[in-house]
């Protein structure tokens, strides 16, 4: 299996997987937090070029509306041609599949105006 299909794997798992309640699969915590997941998250996302994450976003929330962009720590930041292999869109009709109301409500609401 490669890479790219497991990574997507892997995301619709944790997403939309009903094996687990939505609080075992999404868990939230603060970017500020000092334990080791917190950490490995903050060095994941350093590698991330944000300027592309941001522009990809944008197209895809132009294209499809409200959404969320995913990325799976498993897997290291992908390079592609496009660099957009590594991402994955969730637009609002899926977010709301993941029965994790914080989630739901985040994207929902998200007003990029004032952030």
């Amino acid at each position: 299996m490669d890479d790219l299909h497991e990574v997507y794997e892997q995301l619709n798992s944790a997403l939309y997987g009903r094996h687990a309640p939505a609080s075992e699969r999404i868990i939230w915590h603060s970017v500020n937090d000092t334990d080791a997941k917190t950490r490995r998250m903050n060095a994941f996302m350093s590698q991330l070029d944000i300027e592309q994450v941001g522009q990809y976003a944008v197209e895809k929330f132009c294209g499809f509306g409200r959404g969320a962009v995913a990325f799976n720590m498993n897997f290291p930041v992908l390079q592609s041609a496009s660099g957009f292999a590594q991402f994955l869109w969730a637009p609002l009709e899926i977010v709301r599949k993941s029965d994790d109301a914080q989630l739901v409500d985040i994207v929902s609401n998200y007003d990029p105006t004032r952030h």
